[in-house]
C-alpha cells in the first residue's frame, strides 16, 4: 500500500473514552490553531488581492462581465491555495488534496455537465466579445438590450420590459445579430401608393419629410426611389441612415409624418385589394 498520501495526524486512542478524546484534542490543538491562523490570514489576503485586482481592472477598462467571471476563478484558486496551506499544517499531504479534489471534480462535472457547456459559452463570449452590455441584439430569435453577461446565462431586457435569461451555450451555438456594433444603422421603409397617383410628387414629399427630420443622416444620403410595381400599388423605397438607438423613434416619426403629409396633399396610401369581375 502506498503511504505517501497518508495523513500524518496523531492517532485517536482505541478506547473512545472522554479522557482519550480530550488528550487527542490537546495534542492537536497547536496544529488546529496554526491552521485557523492560516485561514484567517488567507481570508484577509484574498480580500486585499481582490481589491487590488479591482483597481487594476478599472484602469484597464475591462468589461464588468469579464471582471466578474475572472474574479470568481481567481477567488477559487486563491482559496484552494489557502486550504492546501492550512491542510499542510495539519499534516495532510499534497497528494491527498489532489486526490480529494480530483474525485470531487469528477463528481461535480458529471452532475453539471450541461451547465459546463454554458460556462464554456460564457467564457467564449467574454473573450470574442460579439456583443457587450448595453447592446441591442437578437439572440436565437429573441431581441433585447443586453443587461448582463453571466457565467451561465446572458440576460436581455426586451422592448416591452421583460427580463429574459438565455443559456450561454445556446447563445454561442445560434446566430447573433448585434444592432449596436456599428456607429450607424439603416432604416428601410416601403410606401405604397396607387398606380394612378403621381409618384414623382410622392417622392418629392418623401424627400422633404426625410431631410427635415433631425435624426436622419444627410451623409450617407437617403435613398428615395420607386422600387417595385406591386400587385396593387407602386412601391416607393425609403432608406435612411441614423444612430442605432434612434432607429425605432425615427421610424415612428416618419410614418406619422408621411400619413399626415399625404392626406394633406391628396395622395392616398395604397393597401392590398382584389377586383372581381362577374361574367354572365
Amino acid at each position: 500500500m502506498d503511504t505517501s498520501s497518508a495523513v500524518n495526524l496523531p492517532e485517536i486512542p482505541q478506547g473512545l473514552t472522554l479522557e482519550g478524546v480530550w488528550n487527542w484534542f490537546l495534542s492537536m490543538l497547536p496544529s488546529l490553531a496554526k491552521a485557523a491562523l492560516i485561514l484567517l490570514v488567507g481570508y484577509i489576503a484574498i480580500k486585499v488581492i481582490l481589491r487590488l485586482v479591482d483597481r487594476v481592472v478599472k484602469r484597464r477598462n475591462l468589461s464588468p462581465s469579464a471582471y466578474k467571471f475572472f474574479s470568481s476563478v481567481l477567488k477559487i484558486v486563491l482559496w484552494f491555495l489557502v486550504l492546501f496551506t492550512a491542510g499542510s499544517s495539519l499534516g495532510i499531504e499534497l497528494s491527498s488534496f489532489l486526490a480529494i479534489f480530483s474525485v470531487a471534480g469528477i463528481a461535480v462535472s458529471l452532475a453539471v455537465k450541461d451547465s459546463l457547456t454554458d460556462v464554456a459559452g460564457g467564457l467564449q463570449i467574454l473573450i470574442t466579445k460579439p456583443f457587450g452590455v448595453g447592446d441591442f441584439v437578437d439572440l436565437d430569435g429573441t431581441s433585447g438590450t443586453v443587461l448582463e453577461i453571466g457565467v451561465v446565462y446572458t440576460k436581455l431586457l426586451t422592448i416591452d420590459n421583460r427580463g429574459i435569461y438565455i443559456p450561454n451555450g445556446q447563445v454561442t451555438s445560434s446566430k447573433i445579430i448585434n444592432a449596436s456594433s456599428e456607429e450607424s444603422r439603416r432604416l428601410d421603409l416601403v410606401v405604397p401608393i396607387p398606380y394612378e397617383a403621381d409618384f414623382e410628387r410622392a417622392i418629392e414629399l418623401l424627400k422633404g419629410i426625410v431631410y427635415a427630420h433631425p435624426d436622419s443622416y444627410k451623409e450617407p444620403a437617403p435613398l428615395i426611389r420607386l422600387s417595385e410595381f406591386g400587385d396593387s400599388a407602386l412601391e416607393i423605397a425609403v432608406r435612411v441612415w441614423t444612430e442605432p438607438a434612434k432607429v425605432f423613434p425615427l421610424k415612428y416619426d416618419l410614418l406619422e409624418e408621411i400619413k399626415r403629409t399625404f392626406d394633406r396633399e391628396g395622395i392616398p396610401i395604397a393597401y392590398p385589394h382584389l377586383d372581381v369581375t362577374l361574367v354572365k
